[in-house]
């Protein structure tokens, strides 16, 4: 019986972290249009990655990862709902501080297009509270044994616990994948036009 498990990843971790999530979404078409083609988007694109990782930390979130025998297979980004209004503006504060030198080690271009991303993306999210699932990746050679399906769940049933979270909030650049959100029972709400991607934006209300 494979021993499969999910927990925190540590921060000794994040460097597996990132290149995980970098194989998983080198070939995404919002890392192609903020980074440019796998074979020259490397550095910048890691960069990106190992500050959402400190983000979501400094947040007051824990990067979820999926185990085979203690081998990371997968990775999760689940944002709770805001909690205390005040705590989290010190937490947004400086998570945004910590992102800074990042956004501006990149070309101008590749900035603006993510904060106009991340803002029109997020400003699609339901009003009400809820669960974020920013980023999800599987191991390019784990991928079609349904450890994505096991992350998910566990997604869920971290939103349906929580009794301040409404849902969960999703943007995918990827039509295809609509149709596997909805079997989700996830909904299509918005379609974001940001430069020259479409984001599909939608929700799964508890």
């Amino acid at each position: 019986m494979v021993d499969l498990h999910i927990h925190a990843i540590n921060k000794n971790e994040k460097p597996q972290f990132v290149t995980l999530m970098y194989g998983a979404f080198k070939h995404d078409p919002l890392f192609i249009q903020a980074f440019g083609q796998p074979n020259q988007q490397e550095k910048t694109a890691k960069k990106f990655l190992s500050a959402l990782f400190d983000m979501n930390v400094m947040l007051g979130n824990q990067p979820l990862g999926i185990y085979k025998a203690n081998n990371l297979m997968g990775c999760m980004l689940l944002e709770k709902p805001i909690g205390n209004k005040f705590e989290n503006f010190y937490r947004m504060m400086a998570a945004i501080i910590k992102f800074i030198p990042t956004m501006l080690s990149m070309k101008g271009s590749t900035a603006k297009f993510l904060n106009d991303y991340m803002k029109k993306t997020r400003d699609a999210a339901p009003n009400h509270n809820h669960h974020y699932l920013a980023m999800i990746g599987i191991l390019s050679t784990a991928q079609g044994q349904g450890l994505g399906r096991k992350l998910m769940q566990h997604a869920i049933q971290q939103c349906n616990q929580d009794p301040n979270s409404s849902g969960i909030a999703l943007d995918t650049e990827n039509e295809t994948n609509i149709a596997i959100y909805k079997k989700w029972n996830f909904a299509l709400k918005q379609q974001v036009d940001v430069s020259n991607i479409v984001a599909y934006c939608m929700f799964r209300s508890k």
